[in-house]
């Protein structure tokens, strides 16, 4: 199923095994006080955020609800998934940034933060 279907993960690479599997392979990070989504860092204590990627060995899509606490992420389901940006980056009910990926998986439309 990890070869045909888009995936949704939902944690971080420590706590889900399927996910850690693309850790190195994913432009996404969180330590300490910061998190790293495509080139970018931010920083705060209760950061997390909802990204898309194409998936690095198939033609299909990963999909990553992550944060810095297993709190920051269930903030994550506050948020309605119909017209979310590729990626968007929230502290509890703050949002901190969202973009587009240009095609290096970078971010490339205007945001907050720029």
């Amino acid at each position: 199923m990890l070869e045909r279907a888009n995936l949704l993960f939902i944690g971080d690479f420590s706590s889900n095994a399927a996910m850690a599997k693309l850790a190195n392979r994913l432009p996404l990070s969180t330590s300490g006080a910061s998190l790293r989504v495509g080139g970018k860092e931010y920083r705060g204590s209760h950061l997390a955020c909802l990204a898309v990627f194409a998936h690095p060995d198939h033609q299909r899509y990963v999909a990553v609800l992550t944060g810095q606490t297993p709190d920051a992420i269930c903030w994550g389901s506050h948020i309605g998934l119909q017209l979310v940006p590729d990626f968007l980056v929230f502290e509890r009910e703050r949002i901190v940034d969202w973009g587009f990926w240009n095609n290096q998986w970078r971010s490339g439309l205007s945001n907050l933060s720029d």
